[in-house]
């Protein structure tokens, strides 16, 4: 299969909102996720097509929640996170 924006098989959801407005973060970056491959991985459009999944570690992390372009304290570079609720995310952040 291909890629596809959906959460499948990942828990969390919105109160508000469900699992429609789940955001994460690129698994390789700090920027939104706009592809789930494999079951498993989160990518951004840059990421998906630069493929460093394919190097052997990931890039490292230099942010700080000051300094992220996402605005969220988040784990090493290649470890899924979720953002939240993109919906809820917007309305607070206005990002």
């Amino acid at each position: 299969g291909g890629c596809s924006a959906t959460m499948r098989g990942l828990s969390g959801a919105c109160a508000k909102h469900g699992r429609e407005e789940m955001q994460f973060k690129c698994r390789w970056c700090c920027s939104p996720a706009v592809f789930y491959c494999f079951g498993t991985t989160h990518f951004c459009e840059r990421c998906h097509v630069t493929r460093p999944d394919w190097k052997p570690h990931p890039p490292p992390k230099t942010c700080t929640r000051a300094t992220c372009p996402l605005g969220v304290d988040h784990p090493p570079h290649g470890q899924e996170f979720c953002l939240g609720c993109a919906l809820c995310r917007a309305a607070d952040t206005g990002y």
